[in-house]
């Protein structure tokens, strides 16, 4: 098995101190078979990726058409995303 290493960035708010996060530069192929790259966080226990809205569009996805669903993003607040396969 090869070992990968990603580096890590510092982002986020610090007032609970730094926080270093492993970034990687992926290529993602939507629907309309388009190519995007796209620099994200690591997270090898993620059983979904999330992206912001404005990658719909570069990978042909249609944001009016699409399963819209609510997930709560912390105890107060709820977001809402659009599912695509």
């Amino acid at each position: 098995m090869e070992l990968i290493r990603f580096p890590f960035r510092r982002i986020g708010k610090e007032y609970l101190g730094t926080i270093w996060r492993p970034y990687a530069k992926v290529m993602i192929q939507g629907p309309n078979q388009r190519w995007v790259s796209v620099e994200m966080v690591v997270d090898s226990g993620a059983d979904h990726t999330l992206l912001p809205g404005r990658y719909a569009a570069m990978l042909g996805i249609d944001l009016h058409a699409c399963v819209k669903r609510a997930l709560p993003a912390s105890a107060a607040r709820r977001i809402s995303i659009c599912t695509s396969r």
